[in-house]
């Protein structure tokens, strides 16, 4: 049986570090660079980059946009990497559209929660500096 996270590990995360990958690359930072900037080996890197791992997928545009603002921060050296790629992961598992086709059910994905109140708890985590998940615990302890 696998469980949403490993979906999420085996098809959801790979699929955001293609995108990231090609992004990147057509900036012109080089594989070594890619690799360092997103903490991978350089031999992972030449598998996203050679189609051996990840899905292409057609992104709807607030993730394209926010895929975009994570390479924005790479190449401006921005700091706020980890945290943006949990917000896409998140929006992701949230998207009835994306999840069927990354292969993950949206009923068994670990946020059940409607794309509109998605969308507060993430300005609200966006103010403080946190992940949705961080969010939701946070006000969980309240």
């Amino acid at each position: 049986m696998d469980l949403p996270c490993e979906k999420v590990i085996w098809n959801v995360l790979p699929t955001i570090r293609l995108s990231l990958t090609k992004k990147l690359k057509e900036n012109g930072l080089s594989q070594r660079e890619i690799a360092k900037n997103l903490d991978l080996t350089d031999t992972a890197i030449s598998r996203y980059l050679h189609g051996k791992r990840g899905k292409e997928i057609k992104f709807p545009k607030d993730i394209e946009d926010l895929l975009d603002e994570i390479v924005n921060d790479i190449l401006n050296n921005s700091g706020l990497v980890d945290k943006k790629i949990c917000r896409v992961c998140a929006k992701i598992r949230t998207n009835k559209k994306v999840c069927t086709r990354c292969e993950i059910p949206y009923n068994e994905t670990a946020v059940h929660i409607s794309p509109r109140i998605f969308e507060k708890l993430e300005q609200r985590a966006l103010a403080e500096n946190l992940t949705v998940e961080e969010t939701i615990k946070k006000l969980l302890e309240n």
